[in-house]
């Protein structure tokens, strides 16, 4: 266990227990610990966090051996699936929430999905073909939308030349 975790008094210790790296965030540590902060957050019987490291330091920072490790193999770590999803995908959008925002292009609909895959809001653009989708904005919550009548059929693209550019506030 990369993460030791006690509560004492409505205070909620998370000692990061990997002392002979001196503590530094590999994946497991920083998911652990991002996963133990959630959980704090919504737990009513915590009041406080507090958040200190095992041996002679806090933490000396990133896990520099585990990145260059990951950076000379191409490989990914610790990949899974987030979520399934309802719609043939073309392109995604994260919000201020970590909901993602797809692109469906054969459902003609931007559709947000949450991890597990439960989707939330749907946006139906009918006559008009989802392409790629962005959040943005002053506060986060814009999403912009990438439109097209047609898909796919290049000759018919090049003479419509119906491209556009939608926003609206989630």
């Amino acid at each position: 266990m990369t993460l030791q975790i006690s509560d004492d008094n409505r205070v909620r210790t998370l000692v990061l227990d990997r002392p002979e790296a001196l503590n530094a965030f590999n994946e497991e540590l920083y998911l652990a610990t991002a996963t133990a902060l959630r959980d704090a957050a919504e737990d009513p019987d915590v009041a406080v966090v507090l958040l200190t490291g095992a041996g002679r330091a806090f933490s000396a920072g990133n896990d520099l051996k585990e990145m260059a490790a990951g950076i000379a193999d191409g490989s990914l770590s610790n990949r899974r699936i987030w979520s399934e999803l309802p719609d043939a995908p073309d392109g995604i959008g994260i919000d201020a929430e970590d909901g993602v925002w797809v692109a469906g292009v054969v459902a003609d609909r931007f559709a947000r999905v949450v991890e597990g895959g439960d989707v939330t809001h749907t946006l139906d653009t009918p006559g008009r073909h989802p392409i790629a989708c962005a959040i943005g904005g002053a506060d986060g919550h814009t999403l912009f939308m990438l439109t097209a009548q047609t898909h796919g059929e290049r000759d018919k693209s090049r003479a419509m030349m119906s491209a556009a550019i939608e926003t609206t506030r989630v």
